[in-house]
């Protein structure tokens, strides 16, 4: 074990950290340090809860204060060492953590308590109390050739006398200084070269995955639902090749309307392309620029090699793009004492397919030609259908035609590159690769194979990794959202930050994987729970989604009002050099609309939304209410009962907030219940019932999937022991 000195992560030393993480950010604006807080934090901060924790768990199995005296008294003497003066401070500090975690004391003439050693507390993992801190923190100003980090300490006091200690030293992989932002023409033309592709690639992939899924359903009901599932994702396929047209449209527009000598216009122009080209821009370099591809590749690779060199054992965690980059360099050189890479969100599956069609010819420039043409074609043939022109069988069929083989082309594989294939190329001792991939995330888009026929996931048992032929999957469920799954992993506290720390510790010697493990029956309850949370959270967003679009139907013409009276003041400007052809495309309303119009109109919106945000913000405390369960290491009986507790303090609130937005409908849209409007206490209690019933019904079902999931798991246990 190291000792708790204070020298410099750079200075030159026999004695190395335990382990080192490095952590390798992704596409975006990224700035120096930002990684090693975003990624370090929820880490540091899910440690030292699960610390409070194993000093909560005492209290529940009966540990007195008298007890624990005893035994530090006890074992003090042990920890004074010459060659560190501050172990036994250390160890004081340690033992804090346990303060106000006592049963009460027997009463005076009593039998003496049995010793410490004696009490029963699986939860704990061996170890009384544990804390963890932070040193030598250097983010935006490192020294000279070394990259931001810091050095996070573990101590711990465990039940047999002994104060482990450990060191990780935590680093960051900044290349997105190593390479020089794109032009804008050079980035529209990339753009409109991989659009296409890129969207039929992505739901082409998804609709592989569910005819496999398909085929191998046990039952009639599951095939009928996976069947339509496929016809559901080949309807998005086919959608997606007029998106794609119409998104190349909307670049070379946008590409256009910036060289227009109009100074506003191009000032929000100018600012949305180098937008596109710092969060684009660097999967652009990677694929067109070999030299500053090598020069990112580069970076990470001195940035491995100066962990490796001040750590015993090392780990690599990569996220989005940087999952790409860190693959690349570890498979091109890596140091023998790097033992595991965890890959998060990763894009290195859309890189290696978008690189490879690039070296075919006209692989993406071909689909670009064939998409453009299909869509073309078969729009005109609509059109002249609709206006009795000549053509219509003769464009419908080669329309057609070509929609057919470009559906045909992203249903079959676009090489033979899938996960086994890159595995092999890290498949050496004492390594391991795990890749997570949230339910929505775009990015990854599911596993790195078509048919998610991966491992599945993390096992309670890691060091069985490096005989997998393929990495270990495991989808998590962040939020369900396409927007927001890329960004929230280091939000999912039950299934990502609590399994990598899991496997960071695994790498660590003793005793620590034995007290933060938990294996998949003992996380099934929460993993559960989680899932029935982020479902109410996905109905909320639909409730949300269904009331803006019902006050916009229901209120058109109020609408069409506020339009006529806004574009006035759009056009006005334009009156003095087209003025007849301004007054002719938009009839203008140069007064504007009455306090009611706005009411039911742009007041309506914006109340929905307010509510929206004030129930997101509750569905947060929810979600905090059952991370205390989580990290209070309750038996699922407990955590059941403290759930059912906290029933009216959180998820009350949440699913009212639901139905206020129902209520906030029907008050401006009164059509919908006849043109009765409820006064303020029908609907205050209107809401408050529904909140309720809906609060109780989530509960009861919840309860129910959560023991189910546990009870299955612990079935599959049992038959694979």
């Amino acid at each position: 074990m190291t000792t708790d000195s204070t020298a410099s992560a750079d200075d030159a030393s026999t004695d190395l950290h335990e382990l080192g993480v490095l952590f390798v950010h992704g596409i975006g604006e990224q700035q120096q340090g930002s990684t090693l807080i975003a990624f370090g934090e929820p880490l540091y901060r899910w440690l030292d809860r699960w610390f409070d924790g194993i000093a909560s768990s005492w209290a529940r199995a009966g540990l007195t204060q008298a007890q624990e005296s005893e035994w530090f008294h006890r074992h003090a003497a042990g920890w004074q060492r010459a060659d560190d003066p501050s172990a036994l401070a250390d160890a004081f500090e340690t033992r804090l953590r346990l303060a106000g975690h006592f049963s009460p004391d027997p009463p005076a003439g009593t039998t003496p308590a049995r010793p410490l050693e004696d009490v029963q507390n699986d939860a704990a993992g061996g170890l009384l109390a544990a804390r963890v801190s932070l040193h030598d923190a250097q983010t935006r100003r490192a020294s000279t050739g070394s990259p931001s980090h810091a050095v996070m300490k573990l101590h711990a006091l465990a039940t047999d006398g002994t104060a482990p200690r450990a060191s990780w030293l935590l680093a960051e992989s900044w290349w997105a200084q190593t390479f020089f932002e794109p032009s804008r023409s050079e980035l529209a033309t990339w753009l409109i070269m991989v659009v296409p592709w890129s969207l039929g690639s992505h739901v082409g992939v998804r609709v592989r995955r569910a005819r496999h899924h398909a085929r191998i359903a046990a039952t009639r009901l599951a095939r009928l639902t996976a069947w339509s599932r496929v016809a559901g994702q080949l309807a998005l396929l086919t959608m997606s090749l007029p998106v794609a047209v119409l998104i190349e449209l909307l670049v070379g527009v946008v590409v256009l309307v910036g060289l227009i000598p109009l100074p506003a216009m191009r000032k929000v122009l100018v600012a949305a392309e180098q937008l596109l080209a710092r969060t684009l821009g660097d999967s652009f370099v990677l694929v067109s620029s070999p030299l500053q591809q090598a020069a990112i590749i580069a970076q990470v690779q001195h940035d491995v090699a100066w962990l490796s060199a001040r750590c015993h054992t090392v780990a690599v965690i990569a996220h989005s793009q940087g999952a790409a980059v860190a693959h690349r360099a570890l498979r091109r050189q890596r140091p023998a004492n790097v033992r595991l890479l965890l890959t998060f969100g990763s894009g290195l599956r859309k890189l290696e397919e978008m690189e490879h069609m690039a070296r075919v010819d006209d692989g993406l420039f071909g689909r670009v030609y064939l998409t453009v043409a299909a869509v073309a074609t078969t729009g005109y043939a609509v059109w002249a259908l609709a206006a009795g022109l000549p053509g219509v069988l003769w464009s419908g069929a080669t329309g057609a035609g070509l929609f057919v083989f470009l559906v045909l082309s992203y249903l079959s594989r676009a090489h033979a590159l899938d996960a086994p294939w890159f595995t092999r190329l890290l498949r050496e001792p004492r390594f391991v690769w795990a890749d997570y991939h949230a339910t929505d995330d775009p990015v990854s888009n599911g596993s790195l194979d078509d048919y998610d026929v991966l491992t599945g996931g993390e096992p309670d048992r890691p060091d069985a990794g490096p005989s997998a032929e393929a990495p270990f999957s495991q989808s998590v469920c962040n939020e369900r959202s396409v927007l927001r799954d890329h960004t929230t992993y280091w939000e999912n506290v039950e299934e990502f930050v609590g399994p990598v720390a899991m496997w960071l510790t695994w790498l660590t010697p003793p005793p620590w994987h034995v007290a933060v493990a938990r294996t998949r029956t003992q996380r099934a309850p929460d993993v559960m729970r989680r899932h029935w949370r982020v479902g109410a959270l996905v109905l909320h967003r639909w409730i949300t989604i269904v009331a803006v679009a019902v006050i916009v139907v229901a209120r058109w013409p109020a609408w069409l009002q506020i339009a006529r009276w806004a574009s006035s003041g759009v056009t006005a400007p334009l009156g003095k050099v087209l003025p007849s052809q301004g007054a002719a495309v938009v009839p203008l309303a140069p007064e504007p609309p009455a306090f009611e119009v706005w009411a039911v109109t742009a007041g309506a919106l914006a109340a929905i939304v307010l509510v929206s945000r004030a129930g997101r913000m509750i569905w947060h405390r929810w979600t905090e209410i059952d991370q205390r369960t989580y990290f209070s290491l309750a038996t699922p009986r407990t955590a059941s009962a403290q759930a059912r507790l906290d029933l009216f303090s959180a998820q009350w609130w949440f699913f009212s907030a639901s139905a206020l937005q129902a209520l906030i409908v029907t008050l401006v849209a009164p059509a919908l219940i006849g043109g009765v409007r409820p006064d303020v206490w029908t609907s205050a209690s209107t809401v408050s019932v529904c909140g309720l019933v809906a609060a109780v019904a989530f509960a009861r079902l919840s309860g129910r999937a959560v023991n189910g999931a546990q009870a299955s798991t612990r079935a599959e246990g049992a038959s694979s022991g």
